[in-house]
């Protein structure tokens, strides 16, 4: 605790200093088919990972470089991004919704597959990550934030070719081809990974293919994109107990989506139509299915529109969406639901554009759970150029999936009455930036009732989904960094996050997941050169999670570039750590690796 206390004095004292500075970075702006927003200008927590964050960092997958984020909770079982679960602030792994270029990634059958994603880490552009309650945006599954993971598409043809290998007989190759102009451009992408394992039955192999278009018709545009991804690993203590070890699964998913956009001046209008279908085969025993055996094809076909409007009165965002969702399985059984959501907001800029309110709600019908209000409010008001205020308030939701209501195994029951979780959440904060510096610091609370877990009574009973009658969560978050202009250090950065949900573990002493979160959690980046094209990346995270033990963990990446080449290797869990991240799953101890990009 004294390396996380000293890391805290250090990050305060330097949101303080003054310096020197040279050079102003350029507005993101965040774009979700809503109203547009500049990054400086949002009136929640949002952070953007940019592509060269992506080519810094250590991270290998997507899961990986997610992990770096304070306030995200990735929790692994295996490497090479086999199995991963997603939190944000403390959330269980259903609470989050996954996107890709705006098309959600969600599973009917359940929130472990959110991660079985088309696309490797070399094709991103950017992430976009939104902390705290989204259902007011995005609709189900936006309980407690949204990951938003952008591809990238140029208008210059190119080929570009990643070689891979590290430790446990990891071995990777990514192609890229990326073709087309200003009027029409198109991203091919393939890759394949797999590794031996660090331990006995983790091995895995990962195969990705994505294709994506865009065509410009003057202001407007059309675009498509899909992609498939199927990964077969080694489940060793994955699920059921640790001493499951030979467990094994294979999955599969699916993504196609349509979309056009218009812009008409003062009127943007956009429509899409998306399919996601996810595959699950999983065995208790390896070598022998007949034993226990499960499988789950689910599928979601949605269609959704979007109308913006700007005016002297302020900008308005309008959106309709439907879906119907699909699930043939084993255990589970034959399940439908459809749905059907509509969304508005507007945006009011007062006090000489200084003052920005921006109230809306979103209204869901289920055919299986009924209709249900959501509305929130977003504050922001403008100091001046480099101080913002701001401050939200939301309702949030998610209906149970079909594991929630039915699974059943010899240790499970699953519960068919339960109901849709709710929370009321809050956040204030205060940003500042300028030119090289970049500090934010909030507050957040978020009050939950019907909050699905699996618990039991005692210690030999089935673990049974149950609804919480509540949970009420408070933390904070603490940013800041720091880009230099001098020969050596690049950048610096300091991340805290500080979560209670205001139990013990006596308080839910047979609960799978309520008490499963961060408690305390310090992220620092230093990324530095050396001589002539060499840059560093050093990362340095500390996590304290309620239930287990706390850890440190160092990693580092070098890399060589010139304009059509690229060298790097890298050393993860740098003074050998034992940790784990989630039931009881011990992590890869020091591991090395390494690569090799060319680019045509």
């Amino acid at each position: 605790m004294k390396t996380l206390f000293s890391s805290l004095t250090i990050l305060f004292c330097l949101s303080y200093v003054k310096a020197q500075i040279t050079t102003e970075l350029s507005e993101v702006y965040i774009t979700d088919n809503r109203i547009s927003i500049p990054l400086s200008e949002t009136d929640r927590s949002i952070q953007v990972l940019s592509k060269s964050d992506i080519e810094n960092s250590p991270a290998t997958s997507i899961e990986n470089l997610l992990s770096l984020v304070s306030g995200i909770d990735i929790r692994q079982r295996g490497v090479n991004g086999a199995q991963a679960d997603v939190s944000i602030r403390g959330s269980s792994f259903e609470q989050v919704l996954v996107l890709i270029n705006g098309t959600r990634m969600s599973d009917v059958q359940t929130g472990h597959h959110s991660m079985d994603l088309p696309v490797s880490l070399h094709s991103v552009e950017r992430i976009v990550i939104v902390k705290g309650p989204s259902a007011r945006r995005y609709g189900q599954n936006a309980y407690a934030g949204v990951i938003d993971i952008i591809t990238k598409l140029n208008t210059k043809s190119s080929l570009e070719v990643n070689l891979a290998a590290a430790d446990f007989g990891t071995f990777g190759l990514d192609a890229e081809f990326q073709t087309g102009g200003e009027e029409f451009k198109q991203l091919i992408q393939a890759s394949y990974n797999q590794t031996d394992g660090y331990r006995y039955n983790t091995d895995s192999k990962r195969s990705n293919f994505w294709y994506q278009n865009e065509l410009n018709l003057g202001k407007h545009k059309l675009s498509f994109q899909g992609g498939f991804t199927e990964k077969k690993f080694g489940a060793n203590g994955f699920y059921a107990t640790p001493s499951a070890t030979e467990q094994y699964e294979e999955t599969q998913s699916s993504l196609a989506n349509v979309k056009a956009d218009f812009d008409f001046n003062q009127i943007q209008l956009n429509a899409s139509v998306y399919w996601r279908r996810h595959q699950d085969l999983y065995v208790f025993v390896r070598e022998n299915p007949s034993i226990y055996r499960n499988m789950h094809i689910g599928s979601t076909v949605g269609a959704s529109s979007n109308l913006m409007y700007s005016s002297r009165f302020g900008e308005s965002a309008f959106g309709l969406e439907g879906r119907k969702e699909f699930l043939r399985s084993n255990n589970l059984g034959n399940w439908q639901r459809t749905s059907v959501s509509l969304f508005f907001e507007h945006k009011f800029k007062l006090l000489n554009s200084k003052l920005d309110v921006t109230p809306g709600f979103l209204v869901s019908d289920f055919n299986d759970f009924g209709t249900f209000f959501y509305p929130g409010i977003d504050v922001g008001y403008s100091i001046s150029n480099h101080h913002r205020l701001y401050a939200n308030m939301g309702k949030t939701y998610r209906t149970p999936t079909y594991t929630d209501l039915f699974y059943t195994d010899s240790v499970t029951e699953g519960n068919p009455n339960l109901k849709p979780e709710e929370a009321l959440a809050y956040e204030l904060g205060y940003r500042f930036q300028k030119q090289n510096w970049n500090f934010e610091i909030n507050g957040f609370i978020r009050n939950s009732k019907n909050t699905i877990d699996w618990v039991k009574e005692f210690e030999e009973n089935k673990w049974e989904g149950l609804n919480i009658a509540k949970v009420n969560l408070m933390g904070f978050e603490s940013y800041v960094s720091y880009r230099f202009q001098s020969t050596f250090i690049n950048s610096i950065s300091l991340n805290y996050t500080y979560l209670d949900k205001g139990l013990n573990e006596e308080d839910t002493k047979y609960s799978k997941y309520i008490l499963d979160h961060l408690k305390h959690q310090f992220i620092a980046n230093l990324n530095h050169k050396i001589g002539n094209g060499i840059n560093v990346e050093w990362i340095y995270r500390y996590n304290n999670r309620l239930t287990l033990y706390d850890y440190h963990l160092f990693d580092a990446k070098m890399r060589w570039k010139n304009k059509n080449f690229e060298l790097n290797i890298q050393c993860n869990n740098i003074f050998n750590t034992v940790y784990t991240e989630t039931n009881l799953i011990p992590m890869p101890r020091r591991w090395f690796g390494g690569g090799v990009k060319v680019k045509i």
